[in-house]
């Protein structure tokens, strides 16, 4: 009853009273693996830098981005907006080694480490493009096939949502994939 799970959790928090954990320099450093300690808000940080310098992205955005690429299993938007950062840094860098390999001194050296930063952060989005073109065209190229098993399905006696799930058992691909989502 009510009056009875109040009373006992009263008890239990009077039971804590007093109890103070200490918190050591040690406990600090041993809490997580260094991938949560240092790359996780190392990769936020990244994606709020450049959510800051593309004020039409949006994490919403980069999602259904990478979900219509079909990406949306393999990368996390975070993930994602540090990686063109991580880009464009290389990038920079790597045109400034080219102008120092091709003798190239001054304004032109940062002319062209400021072209490769432009490359190196538009890179992801070309990437996430190309990618979702290609998917685009499977999906058109499964269509026909996922229909005629539909209608097969109903036709059968099967209702709409056992034809979805029949479809999603017997075709592999982005269309079965989307169905699926739509079944869920």
């Amino acid at each position: 009853t009510m009056p009875a799970r109040e009373r006992a959790g009263s008890i239990r928090r009077a039971a804590g009273y007093g109890k103070t954990r200490a918190v050591t320099r040690s406990s600090v450093l041993d809490d997580g693996t260094f991938r949560d300690r240092a790359l996780v808000p190392m990769k936020t940080g990244l994606a709020r830098a450049v959510l800051r310098i593309t004020p039409r992205a949006s994490v919403e955005s980069v999602t259904n981005k990478l979900h219509r690429a079909g990406l949306h299993r393999k990368f996390s938007p975070t993930g994602y907006l540090a990686s063109k950062a991580v880009l464009c840094f290389l990038g920079f860098v790597g045109g400034q080694v080219f102008a120092g390999i091709a003798g190239v001194a001054g304004s032109k050296a940062l002319l062209l480490g400021l072209v490769g930063a432009l490359v190196g952060f538009m890179l992801p989005d070309m990437i996430v493009t190309m990618k979702m073109r290609g998917r685009k065209e499977d999906l058109r190229a499964e269509l026909p096939d996922a229909l005629d098993l539909l209608a097969v399905s109903v036709e059968a006696g099967l209702g709409f949502d056992a034809a979805i799930s029949k479809l999603t058992e017997h075709m592999d691909g982005p269309l079965a994939d989307e169905f699926a989502l739509a079944l869920g």
